[in-house]
């Protein structure tokens, strides 16, 4: 309980300091848009596979595995919640996560010709988030 209680408070706070500096900065030049950009793919992106799709996996009995590639499948294309559902659910989330990471996020940092910046600053944001992962395991 209480690490879910510290996950919770550095979640909100981490998202007020991010709300804070968005409307704190009003104009960010591209290639620093594209490196923070870059940078909260990676994360969600590790947040999504460490996260998501990795407990889905661990929580499914091997011969279930499909049910987490076709949550992930969904989850990527598309929820209830019950017990029953839950590695399909976590699979569904991380899809989903996944989609916007990739659908949305790579495109518009790779859109102004900083995509390399930016592709460092995922695979930073991915560190970051696994490291983060290690750490408080």
């Amino acid at each position: 309980m209480t690490n879910i209680l510290i996950s919770a408070v550095a979640l909100c706070l981490a998202t007020m300091f991010g709300s804070v500096l968005g409307f704190a900065i009003k104009r960010l030049p591209h290639n620093w848009n594209d490196t923070v950009l870059g940078y909260c793919a990676g994360i969600m992106l590790g947040a999504s596979v460490l996260g998501l799709i990795v407990p889905a996996a661990e929580l499914s009995h091997p011969s279930q595995w499909w049910v987490v590639i076709v949550g992930v499948m969904l989850g990527y294309g598309l929820g209830a919640i019950s017990q029953a559902m839950l590695p399909l659910l976590l699979a569904f989330a991380g899809g989903a996560m996944l989609y916007v990471v990739s659908d949305e996020m790579i495109p518009e940092t790779h859109a102004h010709g900083y995509q390399k910046q930016a592709t460092y600053a995922l695979l930073l944001g991915f560190l970051t988030l696994l490291f983060m992962e290690r750490m408080f395991e």
